[in-house]
Formats: C-alpha cells, sequence, structure tokens
C-alpha cells in the first residue's frame, strides 16, 4: 500500500503566509488575491489552509479537496461546476489527478498526453504509466521533467519527482535505490518541516523497509505516519498507513495482527474515494482471512472487489483464491479467533502465542515487541483498544497502548485495574459491577455502556502491572475464554515488562554515568576564583559580579584578548545560587561549525559516521550550571539560529535525535568583537544579541589598572618560581618596565612574560624581562607623537640597566657618562630600589 507519487503541492512546505492557517473567508465572498493566494498555498503544500480562499473557485477548490484525500468530495465538486470552468488548465490537472486514484489510466493519458504539460502534470501522468507498469516510459518523462525544472529546483517539486522516481525502481526490484530515492525526499522535505508531507515521506520509507524485509523498521516507520496523518486530520493518508501495517503484518506472518489494520484501511479508502488503493486493502484483507482459515470471510471480501483496478490487485486475487482451494486449518470459518473458533480449537491461539513469543525473544526494541503483544491482545479478545499498566511509586501509569501515540485514548477504570492487582485474579467490567465495594464508583458505572478485560501480573522483580482491553461501545464484549487468553499473554507481558524495566534503568544508568564522566573531563577542580588589583577598573568591576551573580540573568563579557573574561566568567558562576552545578566553558571560534554542533547539541548513537554512542552535548552537560561560550561573536551563523532556538524553547534535540532534552542552565558569553557593529552589519543574529546581552560588563585592559600590572607580575612570578622550587622578585629596573609597557596582550602577555623570567633568571632579582620592542617607542609620525627628551632619556636608562643586568658601572660606561650622573638620574626618573 503506497500514496500515488504526490504533485508538487503534496511535497512538503511551510505556509507563505506563516503564523498558521488563514481566517475562514465567509462564503459568497471573495477576496481580490483569492486566486492567487489559494494557488501558492496550493503550491506550497497546504490544501487545507487554501480551502477558505478558493470559495467560487471551483477548480482550486477541487484540487484542494483532492490533495487533502478528500477524493470523493473532490469528484463532487467538479460535478457541480459549470461547463465553463472545465477549459480552465486547473481542471484538467484536477481531474486527472482523480482519475488516478480511481484507477482510471487511460483517462490519465488522455487528459495529461499534451506537448504543453506543466512539470507537475508530468509527474501525474509519470505515476499512471508507473502504475499501468510502463516502467521505461514513466522513467524518461520523469528525466525530462527534471532536465526542465529550474536551478536549484523548487523544492516541493524536486522531492515530488524524488518519490516518483523512488515508486519507479520499486516496480523495478530496485528496492535500494527506491529506499534512496525516498530518503532523499524525506531529508529535503524534513528541513522544509511540514507534518503532512514528512509523513508521506515516513509511509514511502515504511513500504520498501517492508520490501526489503525489515517488517520491524517498516511497523515503526508506518504508524509513525498514521499517527501524523490523524494529527493533520488526513484521513486518507492515515487509511494508506493503516492498510500499510496490515500489509508489513501479513509479510511477518502475523494474520491475526493485520485484519483490524486491513479492516480499518479497506473501508476508510473505499468510502473516501480512493478505489485503487481501498481495492488493494481489500484485496490483502481477504488473504489474510483466507491465511487464518476464514474461507467465508475471505470469499466476501473477494466478491465486494469489483473488477481488479491493477496487475497488484490481480496477483493478490490469485493468491487468495489459491489459498482458498488448499484445506481449511481450521474445521470452521470465523472471522476473528474468540468470536466462531470452537472452545477445543487452540491451533490459532497457539500460533499467535508463538509470534508474540518469538517478538520477545528476538526483539531489540522491547516496546515495539510489546506493542506487538497488546495487538495480539486486542485482536484475540475483539476488544478495541488496549494497555499496557505499570504501578509505579506515584501511582498506575498507562505505559503503552495500542494503534499510536497521538490517538485519543479513552480515561481507563482505575478502580478495576486496582482490583484485579489486588486480587490477583482476571476481571471484566461485569465483574466489577457485581463487586459492592465498587459498584457505585464513576469508572466502574461507566463500564455498564462499555467493556473491559484486566488480567494483573506480577514479574519476577516485583514490577506489578496489568494488561487492560476495553470495547468502548459494547457492554459485556468480553468472557471466561477472553480472561484466558489474556493471562497467557500477561504472563508473557510480566518477563518482557522486568527486561524494558531493567534496560531502561541501564541505559539512564549509562547515560547519567557518561554525563557525569564527560562533565569530568571538561571541567576539572580548581581553586576559587581571584580576581586580583586593587585599581578603581577592577574595584569596579568586583562589584558589579557581586551584583550580578545571583541573578540568572545571561552576561555578555566584553575585552580585550586576554583580559580574563573566562576568569569573570568563573567569579560571576562561583557567586551564583548555581555555584553547586557544573561550569562549562567553550571556546567558539576553536571549533569549526559542524563539529561545534555536535558539541554544543550533542548526538545520538548512528547520527553520522563515527557515532558509536549517544554523547551528550555541552548545553546538557552544563545543567544545572552554567555554560560559558568564549568568542561568541565566531559562532556561524545556522549555529546562532539553533542556539536562539534553544535558548528560547529552554530544550534541545541532540543531532540525529528526536527526543526534546529541557535545559536548565545559565549562560554566559563573552567577546572581543563589537556586537552591535556585527548587527548592524548583518554578521550576528540581533534577537539572539538581546538574548545573550540582558547585561553587559566590560573587563578593563592591562594598560588602565596602573599599578595591579606590578601586583600581577609579582603574583605569576611567585608561582612560577614556587613550580620549580626557587624564590624570585623584581628589581625597580623590572617594575619601570613593566609600568612603561604597553600590554597589547593584556594579563595573558604578562604571565607569559612572567613565566619566561622565572625560566631564564640566573639569580634572585629578576632584572631583565626582554620585553618585545614597544610600538610607542616607533618614528613619531605627527607632531603629537614626538616623545619629550626625559622620557627618551628615562628610556635610554632603562633599555641599559636591563641590558648590563642591573650592574650600574657597566650601564655608566655603556651611556657614557659617570657613575655619579647616571645615580642622579636614576633618582630622579624614579628608578632607584
Amino acid at each position: 500500500m503506497r500514496k500515488p507519487p504526490p504533485g508538487p503541492a503534496s511535497a512538503n512546505a511551510r505556509s507563505p503566509c506563516g503564523g498558521g492557517p488563514p481566517r475562514a473567508v465567509r462564503p459568497g465572498r471573495r477576496l481580490p488575491a483569492a486566486p492567487r493566494l489559494a494557488s501558492g498555498l496550493l503550491d506550497a503544500g497546504e490544501p487545507a489552509a487554501a480551502l477558505p480562499f478558493c470559495g467560487g473557485l471551483p477548480a482550486l477548490r477541487a484540487r484542494a479537496l483532492c490533495e487533502s484525500g478528500q477524493i470523493a468530495a473532490a469528484q463532487t465538486e467538479l460535478g457541480r461546476a459549470p461547463p465553463s470552468v472545465r477549459s480552465d488548465p486547473e481542471w484538467r490537472r484536477v481531474e486527472a489527478r482523480l482519475a488516478l486514484a480511481a484507477g482510471r489510466l487511460d483517462e490519465v493519458r488522455r487528459l495529461l498526453q499534451r506537448d504543453d504539460a506543466s512539470p507537475a502534470e508530468q509527474l501525474t501522468l509519470a505515476a499512471a504509466l508507473e502504475q499501468s507498469g510502463e516502467l521505461d516510459a514513466s522513467e524518461r518523462l520523469l528525466q525530462a521533467c527534471a532536465a526542465r525544472l529550474p536551478a536549484p529546483p523548487p523544492p516541493f517539486l524536486h522531492a515530488s519527482l524524488q518519490t516518483a522516481l523512488g515508486h519507479v525502481r520499486r516496480q523495478r526490484g530496485d528496492l535500494a535505490a527506491a529506499r534512496d530515492h525516498f530518503a532523499a525526499a524525506a531529508a529535503q522535505l524534513g528541513e522544509l518541516g511540514h507534518a503532512r508531507h514528512a509523513a508521506t515521506a515516513l509511509l514511502n520509507l515504511g513500504v520498501v523497509a517492508k520490501d526489503l524485509g525489515d517488517e520491524t523498521a517498516a511497523i515503526a516507520h508506518l504508524r509513525e505516519a498514521r499517527a501524523l496523518f490523524l494529527h493533520c486530520g488526513d484521513a486518507a493518508n492515515a487509511a494508506r498507513a493503516a492498510a500499510s501495517l496490515g500489509i508489513a503484518a501479513l509479510a511477518r506472518g502475523d494474520a491475526e495482527a493485520a485484519l483490524p489494520w486491513l479492516r480499518e484501511g479497506a473501508a476508510a479508502l473505499r468510502a473516501l474515494g480512493d478505489e485503487a488503493a481501498g481495492q488493494l486493502a481489500q484485496a490483502m484483507l481477504a488473504r489474510a482471512h483466507a491465511a487464518l482459515g476464514a474461507a467465508d470471510a475471505a470469499r466476501q471480501a473477494l466478491a465486494g472487489l469489483g473488477p481488479p483496478t491493477s496487475g497488484r490487485v490481480r496477483r493478490e486475487i490469485e493468491q487468495t483464491e489459491a489459498l482458498l482451494r488448499q484445506p481449511p486449518p481450521n474445521p470452521a470459518a470465523r472471522e476473528t479467533i474468540m468470536a466462531e473458533t470452537p472452545a477445543d480449537d487452540r491451533r490459532t491461539l497457539f500460533r499467535t502465542f508463538v509470534a508474540v513469543n518469538r517478538q520477545l525473544a528476538q526483539a531489540s526494541d522491547l516496546d515495539q515487541a510489546l506493542r506487538h503483544l497488546l495487538d495480539a491482545a486486542v485482536t484475540l479478545c475483539g476488544g478495541r483498544l488496549g494497555y499496557l499498566l505499570i504501578a509505579h511509586a506515584d501511582g498506575m501509569r498507562r505505559e503503552l497502548q495500542t494503534g499510536d501515540a497521538n490517538q485519543p485514548a479513552l480515561a481507563f477504570s482505575r478502580s478495576l485495574a486496582h482490583r484485579a492487582m489486588e486480587l490477583h485474579r482476571t476481571l471484566t467490567g461485569a465483574d466489577a459491577l457485581a463487586d459492592r465495594d465498587l459498584q457505585d464508583l464513576p469508572s466502574i458505572r461507566n463500564l455498564q455502556v462499555r467493556s473491559a478485560v484486566c488480567a494483573p501480573f506480577r514479574s519476577a522483580g516485583g514490577v506489578r502491572g496489568a494488561i487492560y482491553v476495553e470495547h468502548g461501545s459494547r457492554a459485556g464484549a468480553f468472557d471466561e475464554a477472553d480472561k484466558d487468553v489474556l493471562e497467557v499473554l500477561a504472563d508473557q507481558a510480566a518477563i518482557a515488562v522486568d527486561r524494558m524495566l531493567r534496560e531502561r534503568a541501564l541505559a539512564q544508568e549509562l547515560s547519567a554515568s557518561q554525563r557525569e564522566l564527560a562533565l569530568v573531563r571538561r571541567t576539572t577542580r580548581r581553586p576559587p576564583t581571584q580576581l586580583l588589583g586593587d585599581s578603581p577598573p577592577m574595584r569596579d568591576l568586583r562589584a558589579q559580579i557581586d551584583r550580578l551573580a545571583p541573578l540568572d540573568l545571561p552576561v555578555l563579557v566584553l575585552g580585550e584578548t586576554g583580559t580574563g573574561k573566562e576568569l569573570v566568567a568563573r567569579a560571576l558562576h562561583e557567586l551564583s545560587p548555581r555555584h553547586r552545578g557544573p561550569f562549562v566553558a567553550e571556546n567558539c571560534s576553536a571549533l569549526p561549525a559542524e563539529l561545534m554542533d555536535r558539541e554544543l547539541f550533542g548526538h545520538v548513537q548512528g547520527a553520522f559516521t563515527g557515532a558509536d554512542r549517544d554523547r551528550p552535548g555541552l548545553l546538557e552537560l552544563a545543567s544545572g550550571g552554567t555554560l560559558f561560550l568564549d568568542e561568541v561573536g565566531d559562532m556561524p551563523p545556522l549555529l546562532q539560529a539553533k542556539l536562539l532556538r534553544a535558548l528560547q524553547e529552554r530544550s534541545i534535540r541532540r543531532v540525529g535525535g528526536s527526543e526534546q532534552i529541557p535545559l536548565d542552565l545559565r549562560l554566559l558569553a563573552a567577546t572581543h568583537k563589537d556586537l552591535r557593529a556585527m548587527v548592524h552589519r548583518g554578521e550576528f543574529r540581533e534577537d539572539l544579541f538581546f538574548r545573550l546581552a540582558a547585561v553587559e560588563l566590560r573587563v578593563p585592559p592591562l594598560r588602565e589598572r596602573g599599578t595591579d600590572v606590578v601586583l600581577l607580575a609579582e603574583h605569576f612570578l611567585r608561582q612560577h618560581a614556587a613550580s620549580r622550587g626557587r624564590t624570585l622578585r623584581l628589581s625597580a629596573v623590572a617594575r619601570a618596565a613593566l609600568a612603561g609597557h604597553r600590554w597589547p596582550g593584556n594579563v595573558r602577555e604578562l604571565e607569559h612574560v612572567m613565566a619566561r623570567a622565572a625560566l631564564l633568571s640566573d639569580g634572585e632579582e629578576v632584572v631583565d624581562l626582554q620585553l618585545p620592542r614597544d610600538e610607542a617607542a616607533a618614528p613619531p609620525t605627527s607632531p603629537d607623537q614626538v616623545a619629550t627628551l626625559k622620557a627618551v632619556e628615562r628610556r635610554a636608562i632603562l633599555a641599559a640597566l636591563q641590558a648590563c643586568g642591573g650592574d650600574k658601572a657597566k650601564t655608566a660606561r655603556a651611556l657614557g657618562i659617570s657613575r655619579t650622573a647616571l645615580y642622579e638620574k636614576i633618582k630622579r626618573h624614579g628608578l632607584a630600589d
């Protein structure tokens, strides 16, 4: 079961209007731009949003209904339109799409085999050729259509083309190529983000996975596709997905599980007017009945088929008739296992239990295997919904349910479930109504009009739970035989639930251990942060940190390279209420964009080549603490958008993952660039800037900190000397040199200078710091830059003292003056010890 290749309006898109569907237009009133707006929405893949704008536009309204899956309604709309409209090219396109859905392939050719056919019409014609078996002609037409597309091609049309090529490859038997085409379409549609067309891509991937023999992957894709279609209100495609689920179950040899899906799909598709897909679903339903030995039900399904619309339907009819000619596996025909099977006939039950056991034993995905068990429970008991209930410390919870996760579920009777567990006995709604202690409870009284049966279990690990099946519209639906069936399945569930919960606990423990290990690797124990300095700028900076630290606001730390922006961020963290949490730091300029994405957001196993395990990202590792992003101005634009979304939603998804992980962190950022100017130039997102810069904190450069230079130099010198087991001090000459240098590298440059001095100094006093030539000593380029004679003399004496190692006699000889004159000049310039 698969959907015919969609036209461009069936590819994936966001509404060009933005912000959700438009307001309804009153009947009989049409906006001046309504035709263009409706056509644009349809081309963008938004048929439901286009419908309100199609009043008085029968061709466009029929197209919107058709692409919404309402085939019968679209056909009715065409029948009501005046003859004058039938010359509209849009009319021809819609009529061809409806003919394709009804299996009238010759009519599609008559309408669309034209030289002036549009690319969308060529896609529809190619689908008709593919369905009639003319694969070469279909592929040639698709290649010609691809050659006509502009560069870059419209995304919806290109995705539709990939899908159509995938169907041709699938018909040829080249399943790997078909999967690649479908995956390419899914990737393109996923980038655009639209639930309905993402569901179409999943539907096709599920079908080809079934063809490749991977029924588990097929069922997972198809369940997700059906859930998305139901969410979008696309009944036709939800029915296709249901029918495909039945076909996948048949391929797995589980005719029992296939029956409800095929019944749902066949009835819905034929009611909606999609004769081709509905006929295939009904043919498969007949085959499922025949596989179970229900000959009468199979013949009845075949009788309602009518003339086959495709070779596939003919082949399925032939296979079903061949099955019916074989001796029946059971003495009596039946529609469902429990409804019409004699009590002593256990063959079908045995086969079902064996299939469930095999699933539980072999499945790597226990959730999927337990869903299969629930499907079997619902089918065998003739119910409508099934739940796996587990008793947790905080009460009874519905762990899994049949169908899809988005399907509305009735509130189960907790009273019935608790009493069944309390008595260790399987109970039906009738049992509960007969229980005087329960009969007055609202959830029990509700069972007078609907039925439920609940089989409790207790696993070897002590886990208590139950399998709960209900029929929402019929009372007295379950009997003693249903209790027996459910008890067997409950025993199987007990073993699987123990394993499932144990694996979850191990996975959580492993995840926590990996997170802790990653955190230890990222954050080492450090002594409390010290911001040394007694200059006015530093006193003001410490005062600002004291005021901002208790607030959970993001702070943007500004300052030149090497000023100690990370130390300021650490101080903000250590003085904040989050000080017991981690402090995680990353430099945005140190990693390429792709690697930075993985570092920030983490990834799941298999997300890319080499991703052999799940790995948390920095945003996740910083949970409960602080994340510091240094040089945030170097972050690539795409990553800026992703970070902004994470901050807005306070949650992330790992690369390649689907689970939303909540964020609980304080974000600090730093940069040496002018972010406001970058925003003005369009190099940095304005919305992200205001997210990061709730408060701006400037770190002063070293040249503005006065005597702090000497204080910091002595601190670094003590540290480096102590690491070598020495004691060193600064000479007056060195102090003067420190004060006279401009320090373009700020504190980082100062630390490196003192490390070098500690390494190269021979005595206990450091005289020559080997400072680089200062830019201030360069030849002046204007009168304002001319140095005074006093400043020049001071620098000359200072340089000579450093070169002579502080020896005054050598310095006097080098300068060509007497020692007395040198002493006087040293005193005058403040260079004396």
